[in-house]
């Protein structure tokens, strides 16, 4: 409150501690004019609609805004300056994270589904998560929870047309739908939705 930060003026608080900055540290909050220029030049970043002192990205995976903590933004910004190996992405959730693509995955690796995607690999090697910004879209007019049983995460898009049989569907947003990790393995347990299958057949 404007009481609060008052009685924090009068105490003299910055003066004793420098760093204090009116508690974002203790608070683990990351300021936007501190660090949105070392970041706006590879992600999307904001003003918080609730603060604009406080800096939002947009989560990698399902591209929803978030507050990240300040140990994740250091981490980032190391790795983007070279300071740190890997590249440490900014993710909402524990979940977007474990269930991202490209997440812990080499350079080798996703060297390899680029090339599955190109046509000079065999698809059935591929990774058949949906296209990043394809997945983010779906995702967001689903209001980030599973159309079947409503869970908010993990979460995963799914091709009610498989890739395989019907590849110009892939990028068709009304042949995907969003789904929790088990409604997914569970889709893919039904007759004809078997990775193994994967004929066209509404799951």
């Amino acid at each position: 409150s404007q009481e609060h930060k008052e009685k924090l003026r009068k105490a003299n608080i910055g003066e004793k501690n420098p760093a204090w900055k009116g508690g974002v540290i203790k608070r683990n909050i990351v300021l936007y004019d501190t660090y949105a220029s070392q970041l706006e030049w590879c992600e999307e970043v904001r003003r918080s609609p609730i603060d604009e002192n406080i800096l939002e990205v947009k989560c990698i995976y399902c591209g929803k805004w978030y507050m990240p903590n300040r140990n994740s933004i250091y981490q980032r910004i190391s790795c983007l300056n070279g300071s740190s190996q890997g590249e440490q992405r900014l993710y909402c959730s524990k979940g977007c994270k474990q269930v991202c693509p490209i997440f812990n995955k080499t350079a080798e690796t996703l060297m390899k589904e680029d090339a599955i995607r190109a046509g000079r690999l065999g698809w059935l090697e591929l990774n058949r998560e949906v296209q990043p910004e394809l997945r983010k879209l779906v995702l967001k007019r689903d209001g980030y929870r599973c159309v079947k049983c409503g869970l908010e995460g993990p979460l995963h898009c799914h091709h009610i047309l498989p890739v395989a049989t019907d590849p110009l569907e892939s990028a068709d947003m009304d042949n995907c739908i969003t789904l929790c990790i088990d409604c997914h393995k569970k889709v893919h347990k039904k007759d004809g939705c078997k990775y193994g299958e994967l004929k066209i057949k509404l799951c």
